[in-house]
């Protein structure tokens, strides 16, 4: 079974995903990220940490960082819009029955056999759910019995209930998946939306499902009984003027972690398993940010984002509650 990491210029993430996965994950076949965009400096470090990783390119260069920096978003969605084909068409690639898909800023936080979780979706099984943050959560099947696919680890069926779009949530995500390699790539393959369109691929997720069950409807849906990936928040993902709307500019700050990694003054792994401390994260933004531009960060962060999630809140209080 494959991984496949989805990353856009964060090499500071990056590079804790990518331990974890060499520490977590037992039988991988080859790992491959889909780099659409990352800044050509700080490949080369990547590459010399990660030698047996393979690293694919959108095609995307220097400029669409510079886009983002320069807030020309519109610009920026004509020139670089092809990242869902990119995914579909890198992952549809491959020759295993199921891959699992992950981002730059999540990570694995316990052990799981990719051999063993292959013999669970060899059962007409469309997706395996590493994580499911806050999200709608389907119960699990009756009678369904856990099985273990690592040393702490069990999967069980689940029986969702999609009554709703939103109800979609219990069986697809963006990533953090075992996907059926099918399922994955017939979601994104043709998908025309942009990336805050999540309703747009809760649709084609629901027409994929509907499709495959005329062909058997002997198909199949597991999560784990355990988060098995954490996700970090030291700033915003998306190329979206929404977070620069309420004054998070994450160029900025993007910038002093990226190059804080590069000099290597910033330990991936600092506070794992949970995201990076509050207090290591201002060591970097003291030096380079303006008071109002921290204020307004530390309110997103701990208030629209992280105040929402409450299993956020208990790891941020070091309460345990994503390990």
């Amino acid at each position: 079974m494959r991984v496949f990491v989805k990353t856009f210029n964060r090499p500071f993430y990056l590079d804790r995903c990518l331990r974890s996965i060499r520490a977590a994950l037992r039988g991988v076949t080859e790992v491959i990220v889909l780099d659409d965009g990352t800044q050509q400096r700080y490949l080369p470090l990547l590459r010399k940490r990660y030698p047996t990783v393979r690293f694919v390119s959108s095609g995307a260069d220097d400029r669409k960082y510079e886009l983002v920096r320069s807030e020309q978003f519109d610009e920026l969605h004509r020139s670089y819009s092809g990242y869902f084909q990119f995914w579909a068409r890198e992952v549809g690639a491959s020759p295993d029955s199921h891959v699992i898909v992950i981002e730059d800023d999540t990570w694995f936080i316990r052990s799981l056999s990719l051999p063993l979780l292959q013999e669970v979706c060899d059962q007409g099984v469309l997706g395996v759910k590493l994580w499911w943050g806050d999200l709608p959560k389907a119960p699990f099947a009756t009678n369904s019995a856990p099985i273990q696919v690592g040393p702490a680890v069990t999967v069980r069926e689940i029986a969702p209930h999609i009554n709703s779009l939103d109800d979609m949530w219990e069986i697809w995500l963006e990533c953090m998946m075992v996907y059926d390699t099918r399922y994955y790539t017939g979601v994104y393959e043709s998908f025309e939306g942009s990336i805050a369109d999540e309703n747009g691929r809760l649709e084609a997720a629901l027409a994929h499902i509907t499709s495959r069950m005329e062909e058997t409807p002997d198909i199949h849906f597991f999560r784990t009984t355990e988060r098995c990936l954490a996700q970090g928040w030291a700033c915003p993902g998306r190329s979206d003027p929404k977070y620069h709307e309420v004054g998070v500019k994450s160029h900025v700050f993007l910038d002093c972690l990226n190059e804080a990694w590069l000099e290597g003054r910033l330990d991936p792994t600092e506070n794992f398993p949970y995201d990076f401390s509050d207090g290591y994260l201002s060591r970097f933004f003291a030096r380079d940010i303006s008071p109002a531009q921290l204020a307004r960060y530390w309110e997103w962060r701990r208030g629209s984002v992280l105040g929402g999630c409450e299993f956020y809140l208990e790891a941020l209080k070091g309460r345990g509650a994503i390990c």
